[in-house]
């Protein structure tokens, strides 16, 4: 047990789910009595109708946020916060990352101008615009994220188009390996090959800087993961264990953090 009386609070990285323990519950007013959609209850045992302290989608969430206020991908920009993700990323073997959460007001542009400008800061950010901080038709490149076949339709039709870690997204797409051991559609899998592309030079074309990064090529910045096993030589179910000594932004070297 982490603690009996403080209110500790989980949020996850996918920003979909919740886990709080019994004091942030009591003090946030979530008890058996509560029928927001999304407070997980026990099915079944002694503490049957109790909220077990997990939390699924907004609605539920906004019961904690509202008290204790925003968190996690949700917090305030700060050069701090900047600053580890880029170490984080640097550990991933990521150059560029685009930003697909914050508002980019003048605050958070101020705090990304001041940190990116500094040549020891390892990751170069691209901003984005989300579908509802800006305008398809105005020639702004949209991005944004769906749950589902239906989903992904309304917001197709709306605009008129994973946890930091490429190679993990590289081995799911090589593999198509379930957390339970089951394949799940095996005539979908791509090769190493086409993995590493979709990871680095799809990437690119996707913020249409495939002309700058990417891939390692006369006339683009020098940007590239430093590996220190070679991910077309290893089993494909390993893939996401291939070891990132660092990275070099623009010819700057930098080596990761070890975990």
């Amino acid at each position: 047990r982490a603690s009996a009386t403080r209110s500790i609070i989980i949020t996850h990285a996918n920003g979909h789910l919740m886990n709080v323990n019994r004091v942030a519950l009591h003090s946030c007013g979530i008890d058996r009595e509560n029928e927001v959609e999304g407070v997980v209850k026990f099915p079944e045992g002694a503490h049957m109708g109790e909220p077990t302290g997990e939390l699924q989608e907004p609605a539920a969430m906004f019961l904690v946020l509202r008290k204790f206020g925003d968190g996690g991908l949700l917090a305030p920009m700060s050069e701090a916060g900047v600053r580890s993700f880029a170490s984080l990323a640097c550990m991933q073997g990521v150059t560029t990352a685009t930003d697909l959460v914050n508002a980019l007001g003048e605050v958070d542009c101020a705090v990304l101008e001041k940190v990116l400008a500094d040549d020891n800061c390892s990751i170069r950010i691209v901003p984005a615009f989300k579908a509802f901080h800006g305008s398809h038709g105005a020639g702004l490149h949209i991005h944004t994220h769906t749950n589902g076949d239906e989903a992904s339709l309304v917001a197709i039709d709306a605009i008129g188009r994973v946890p930091l870690g490429p190679l993990f997204t590289a081995r799911c797409a090589v593999n198509r390996i379930t957390p339970k051991g089951r394949t799940l559609g095996a005539h979908e899998r791509i090769s190493v090959q086409q993995a590493l592309h979709a990871i680095t030079l799809g990437p690119a074309y996707t913020l249409k800087l495939d002309h700058e990064i990417g891939s390692i090529e006369c006339g683009k910045r020098a940007d590239f993961c430093v590996m220190e096993d070679d991910p077309l030589a290893v089993e494909p179910a390993v893939l996401k264990d291939v070891r990132v000594w660092g990275t070099v932004l623009s010819g700057r070297v930098f080596e990761a953090r070890k975990a």
